[in-house]
């Protein structure tokens, strides 16, 4: 199975927030556009801190992640718009997102993107926050409708 890149933005949090009550258009948006790995086994998208150095975003202090590395691995979470364009339109959303806080942790994860071209991980919550989906025969960001169950 191919790994499925897109092309995601990851934006500034006070932005993201006046672009979605409308005070901004979508072009006024401070924003990063970085090629994501689409990973629905993990649940959290993780961002690197050169991408988002330039960014507000929000504090939430630390976690620690298993599975990333041979023992769990302490990363930042903080809060940042993160969005897709599906038909040339900007789907958008303010989540959690972490980001590595060890530099060897940082080091190994974007040895393990850089295969496949891609600079970050856009994960399994991102995905449902954005109402987000892969459509299956193209692997092209596809918008979902929301499920109340």
């Amino acid at each position: 199975m191919q790994p499925v890149i897109w092309e995601c933005f990851v934006l500034d949090f006070k932005d993201t927030r006046d672009y979605l009550t409308k005070i901004l258009e979508w072009k006024q948006v401070k924003k990063t556009k970085v090629k994501c790995l689409v990973d629905t086994g993990a649940s959290q998208s993780i961002i690197f801190e050169h991408i988002v150095r330039d960014l507000e975003k929000v504090e939430l202090g630390f976690t620690y992640v298993q599975g990333v590395c041979d023992k769990p691995a302490k990363f930042r979470v903080v809060l940042l718009g993160v969005a897709i364009l599906v038909d040339n339109e900007p789907v958008v959303s303010i989540h959690r997102v972490l980001i590595p806080a060890e530099k060897k942790v940082e080091e190994k994860l974007l040895q393990a993107l850089k295969p496949h071209g891609a600079e970050a991980i856009l994960g399994r919550l991102s995905l449902d926050d954005l109402s987000v989906g892969i459509e299956p025969k193209t692997n092209k960001p596809i918008k979902l409708p929301i499920l109340i169950i």
